[in-house]
């Protein structure tokens, strides 16, 4: 009888632990799945491919009264939609002219740059105000194009 009780008490042991371990598997497969359909849920999608267009470099005049600075840069700008001038947007020098939505970039560009000083452009902040200026000017100037970034490829100020 002694033996019967052992052998009982073994099948016990294992039906314990079996159930245990589906009731262990089936919490974390119930939580698994639950992430990810939770995920599914808050996903976005994905943004509009940003498309850069090249500008030829700007040399210009910056607004310090009590001596001549000037600025060379480079500006890319990354835009959603299509680019202006036929993709590179490296002006149109030869064939048949300028885009004159890539004309009007260029005077914005120009007009917003030069309006500050060599002590507002010198520091990192001034910079990603000039960014953020230019963007904004842009969209105001050319209604139907969104600029996404503006990127500063080359700056050199004397």
């Amino acid at each position: 009888m002694t033996k019967m009780l052992r052998g009982d008490s073994g099948k016990i042991r294992i039906f314990i632990l079996a159930g245990v371990l589906v009731l262990a598997l089936a919490g974390t497969g119930f939580f698994v799945l639950k992430g990810k359909s939770g995920d599914e849920k808050h996903k976005q999608p994905p943004p509009e491919p940003e498309h850069l267009m090249t500008l030829e470099p700007f040399i210009l005049n910056l607004a310090d009264a009590d001596s001549a600075r000037y600025l060379k840069m480079e500006v890319s700008l990354g835009v959603k939609g299509e680019v202006p001038g036929g993709g590179g947007g490296h002006g149109g020098h030869g064939g048949g002219g300028e885009d004159p939505k890539v004309t009007v970039i260029r005077d914005t560009i120009i007009r917003v740059t030069s309006s500050h000083t060599y002590r507002e452009l010198l520091s990192a902040e001034g910079k990603e105000k000039l960014k953020k200026e230019i963007q904004e000017a842009i969209e105001h100037a050319v209604k139907d194009l969104e600029v996404s970034n503006v990127y500063f490829t080359s700056f050199a100020m004397q």
